[in-house]
């Protein structure tokens, strides 16, 4: 007898399940149907995906759940501010980026590299979100990825204020 199970991995790791059989012994009269219980341990493998971005300011690194935010360092009006997106595969098999969608007027893509993208495990993938207003305000934006079967949005957080002018008129007499 020759029984193929398939198992997918959602996740890295291990897990275990169970797989139940009904047999009948040979020699043993048709009176009950004896079962027997086996135990498998499984391991998965699965890209295991983590999103961040980096803070320019102090270059700590701020990680990302679906629907987060991601926040801009206040900037000057006709300024530029960049922040990093760091998309890491911390999973045993690799993890491919089929697309990258970014809204907003003030926001542009920086360095993303051709799609689709694999990142291998343990390995990153890293591009620049570029801010760069021409007037004083609020902003916003989305960005949205692809990896796998999964997408994930973002939002984009920004302000920009108009730089101020102190004078001061001096008379002679």
């Amino acid at each position: 007898v020759s029984i193929e199970v398939t198992y997918t991995a959602a996740v890295s790791g291990r897990t275990s399940g169970q797989l139940t059989l009904i047999y009948q012994e040979q020699g043993v009269p048709p009176a009950g149907a004896t079962s027997g219980t086996i135990t498998l341990n499984l391991a998965g493998v699965a890209p295991e995906v983590q999103v961040a971005y980096i803070l320019p300011s102090d270059a700590n690194v701020v990680p990302l759940a679906p629907g987060g935010r991601i926040l801009f360092t206040p900037v000057l009006a006709n300024n530029t501010s960049v922040t990093t997106v760091l998309i890491a595969n911390r999973g045993s098999t690799p993890a491919t980026v089929s697309s990258v969608e970014l809204t907003g007027a003030n926001f542009q893509l920086a360095g993303l590299p051709l799609l689709p993208a694999t990142i291998e495990p343990g390995a990153e993938m890293r591009f620049g979100i570029r801010f760069q207003p021409r007037q004083s305000g609020t902003f916003s934006g989305s960005l949205t990825l692809r990896i796998g079967n999964n997408t994930s949005s973002f939002t984009l957080e920004a302000t920009a204020s108009s730089s101020a002018l102190i004078y001061e008129v001096i008379r002679d007499g």
